[in-house]
């Protein structure tokens, strides 16, 4: 961005007075950041510029989203433009462009800018690094005349916008870093909890089974065989469960477990899952049934997703009564971008106030299955990581005595 001489009075006191300006909004973003000190710059801009609207956006993680806008004087920080994609990728592209051909075309399905009848514009991408970090649209309904005077206080503009853009994804990744540790501490003692108490438990039912049936045996009495075998295989069930989950997790936490992104089949991955869960399902005689078209496809880890399936299916195989139903689907989201997916039970639900706080890892929800299983509330923290990682969401959905969906979006095949 080159910097502006002034060459005569007029221009001298362009920039005495722009200076001013700037000076005023650094005594203000000294105490006051955030949004509000976004406002202050379009307020800024508005003054040198003849513009019926002016953007500020930031970009990040490829979506763009709104700083402050000003349209025909009114100022928010909630009004997202529809830009068409083609203008903002030869913004980001030639990093400063003059709009004159096409306006409406651009904000074709934004109202309020086609109201405002622009008939030229000024682009500018912010960057840091090299690397698009925002953008900056001005928009008149008069041919914008952008002189050197004029380029040089958007250029600082510019440069104030991308030092705060900077700063806020500082704090925000020092906020997400604290709130992982503590996050981490959390599940960490709940780990030492599970082994030294759940999965210690569930190896000394085997021992005593064990022994009871060594013991029955050498006294020919077979009678409780059938009873013992069930306990046993019940015990075995939660350890290697509460092994998995803890070797998944402590992979994820120590190094993080491998990520590696492809296109899989929904329903392939549904079937894999499904074949190492069926006996738990047909103890209980359930039947997990699969809403999945045969086209579907994602662009997800195999592994992690299998993580999911498996947790949200066991899961919902403990929580719901014996003969109930289980439905897995998967419908695409408005954009296409994503898919949803749901498992879905008619068993006994969630208190309301446990459903609103299940995915918050500092508390971790766990409580027994319909034929007393012990849950431990960790499967679901590893959901919770794997499909973040995807940058998508989970939720639940529940009615006591009527069912519980859990849902998540991953993202669409490419």
């Amino acid at each position: 961005m080159d910097r502006y001489e002034p060459k005569n009075r007029e221009q001298i006191e362009f920039l005495e007075r722009s200076n001013k300006l700037f000076e005023d909004l650094d005594k203000i973003a000294v105490t006051n950041f955030g949004l509000s000190f976004f406002e202050s710059i379009v307020r800024l801009l508005a003054e040198f510029i003849p513009a019926n609207s002016i953007y500020f956006g930031q970009i990040r993680n490829k979506k763009l989203s709104t700083l402050a806008t000003m349209i025909q004087g009114e100022i928010s920080s909630n009004y997202q433009y529809a830009i068409k994609k083609e203008l903002l990728v030869e913004i980001l592209e030639k990093e400063e462009l003059l709009i004159e051909e096409n306006i409406s075309e651009s904000f074709r399905d934004d109202k309020l800018l086609q109201d405002a009848i622009a008939k030229s514009g000024y682009g500018i991408a912010l960057k840091e690094n090299n690397k698009n970090i925002g953008v900056i649209i001005i928009l008149s309904n008069q041919k914008l005349n952008i002189t050197d005077e004029i380029k040089s206080i958007v250029n600082r503009v510019a440069l104030k916008v991308s030092a705060e853009i900077k700063r806020r994804e500082i704090v925000r990744k020092l906020a997400a870093s604290e709130r992982k540790l503590k996050q981490s501490n959390t599940l960490k003692n709940k780990l030492f909890s599970i082994i030294s108490h759940d999965l210690k438990n569930s190896f000394n039912n085997i021992t005593l089974i064990s022994d009871s049936m060594m013991l029955d045996y050498k006294s020919n009495d077979f009678h409780d065989f059938p009873n013992q075998i069930e306990m046993m295989s019940k015990s075995a069930i939660q350890a290697s469960e509460l092994l998995e989950n803890i070797l998944e997790w402590s992979v994820e936490q120590l190094k993080g477990k491998e990520f590696k992104q492809e296109n899989i089949d929904l329903l392939d991955v549904f079937t894999a899952t499904l074949s190492k869960l069926n006996h738990l399902a047909e103890q209980k005689g359930i039947s997990v049934k699969a809403d999945i078209e045969l086209s579907t496809k994602l662009f997800a880890d195999r592994n992690m997703l299998e993580t999911i399936l498996r947790n949200l299916i066991t899961n919902a195989i403990k929580f719901t009564n014996n003969g109930g139903e289980i439905v897995v689907s998967a419908r695409p989201t408005k954009n296409h971008n994503y898919h949803e997916i749901s498992v879905t039970d008619n068993g006994v639900g969630i208190p309301e106030d446990k459903a609103d706080s299940i995915f918050d890892n500092d508390e971790i929800y766990s409580t027994r299955g319909t034929e007393n299983e012990k849950g431990t509330g960790l499967g679901l923290m590893l959901c919770k990581e794997f499909v973040e990682k995807h940058e998508g969401e989970i939720w639940v959905e529940s009615e006591i005595n009527k069912g519980t969906s859990f849902k998540f979006t991953l993202p669409s095949a490419i």
